[in-house]
């Protein structure tokens, strides 16, 4: 059986790679945790459903990148059915994403999230048209933001670095 040392280095050198759904990972993690184990990752894992949820966000991203459109829509209600958060493909979420409560949570086609974002349960951040290029009518979040609990960001906003969007705030464009 492999020592902890052993297991550590190698989860480092899959979470520290450079490509695929674990590009992200690394920084994702240290979000929720600061300091690292392999013991630490497993259990965050097994007991956030936050953390999980941006894990499968990742893998959907890959796939979706990757042109396996019907396989990541199939994921994409596999996170709905498990999770209760809505990723609609094609969304741009920046490194370090962290993720409270998962459920109710809806990021729509287009939008722009930055590094080190943080989301609350029941934020929906969309478009307040129906358009299906998706480009100029979802909302762009810049780094460091915070968005508490029911927050609804739609339309062609732009929000600024280390922002914090209250619980129930209603923001819109256009």
């Amino acid at each position: 059986f492999p020592s902890h040392d052993t297991m550590d280095s190698k989860l480092i050198q899959c979470v520290g790679c450079t490509y695929g759904p674990m590009k992200n990972l690394r920084r994702d993690f240290f979000r929720y945790k600061s300091d690292y184990t392999f013991v630490r990752a497993l259990k965050l894992y097994a007991f956030h459903p936050g953390f999980r949820t941006v894990c499968e966000f990742r893998v959907l991203a890959h796939l979706y990148s990757t042109h396996r459109f019907r396989l990541s829509n199939l994921y994409r209600i596999r996170i709905l059915r498990k999770y209760g958060a809505d990723f609609v493909p094609g969304a741009t979420i920046g490194t370090g994403l962290r993720i409270e409560h998962p459920s109710g949570i809806v990021i729509g086609r287009g939008a722009v999230i930055g590094d080190d974002v943080t989301i609350m349960q029941n934020v929906t951040i969309g478009q307040k048209e129906i358009d299906l290029s998706g480009l100029g009518l979802s909302p762009q979040i810049s780094n460091g933001v915070t968005i508490a609990a029911g927050a609804i960001l739609v339309g062609p906003v732009h929000v600024k670095a280390n922002v914090f969007i209250k619980t129930g705030t209603i923001v819109t464009g256009k």
